[in-house]
């Protein structure tokens, strides 16, 4: 305790406390994780929840998910597009 704190530092020690703590949840996960969601049966849960929602309530939901990727999927959209016009241009009628 006092005397291991003294001797490495208290910063150095707390750090050290830390990085052990953490490293003990990583490896907890890993197991809690199905009891708590068997225990709390969040699955079933969700379902209901979302089963209840109205189309804009589910929307909005949804929307935040898909809006990082938004400008990805209209640059991609447009490249398309333009391969098709630039290919439909070049068959012969």
């Amino acid at each position: 305790g006092a005397l291991v704190k003294a001797g490495v530092g208290k910063k150095k020690f707390d750090r050290i406390v830390e990085t052990r703590v953490m490293q003990g949840l990583k490896e907890e996960v890993g197991r809690l994780h199905p009891y708590v969601d068997k225990t709390l049966d969040l699955e079933k849960e969700m379902e209901v929840k979302m089963r209840g929602m109205s189309s804009e309530q589910f929307e909005g939901v949804l929307h935040p998910i898909f809006e990082e990727d938004e400008l990805t999927l209209i640059g991609c959209g447009a490249v398309l597009g333009l391969t098709a016009g630039f290919l439909q241009s070049l068959a012969p009628y």
